[in-house]
C-alpha cells in the first residue's frame, strides 16, 4: 500500500465530500506516493485549522486561490472543472 492521493470533482450544489467514488464524481487528477503533494494538502488543510497527522481518508476542498501553493499540472484541470460550477476535493488515503 502507498498514499493515493486523488483530485475529484462533484456538483457544487452537493457541498459533501466523499471519500468513496460516486457517479457525480468526476477525476480531476491522481498521484500515488506523492508526498510533496500531499506536505501542500496538509500545509492548506492546516492553515484552515485542521489538523493532519494522519493521512488516512482526509478530504480537503481546493479552491481557486489554493492553486498558488499545488504543482502547475494541476492548475488547468482544477479551473476546468471549478468553471462548470463543480466543487474540487483532494481525497487522500493510505
Amino acid at each position: 500500500m502507498g498514499l493515493d492521493i486523488n483530485i475529484v470533482s462533484l456538483p457544487r450544489a452537493t457541498n459533501d465530500c466523499v471519500t468513496q467514488f460516486t457517479p457525480s464524481q468526476k477525476q480531476v487528477g491522481y498521484a500515488r506516493n506523492d508526498w510533496s503533494l500531499f506536505g501542500v494538502l496538509a500545509n492548506i488543510h492546516k492553515k484552515r485549522g485542521g489538523e493532519l497527522s494522519d493521512p488516512d481518508d482526509v478530504c480537503l476542498r481546493i479552491y481557486k486561490r489554493d492553486l498558488k501553493a499545488l504543482p502547475k499540472n494541476l492548475h488547468e484541470p482544477i479551473l476546468e472543472h471549478l468553471g462548470e460550477a463543480r466543487a474540487v476535493y483532494a481525497v487522500c488515503s493510505y
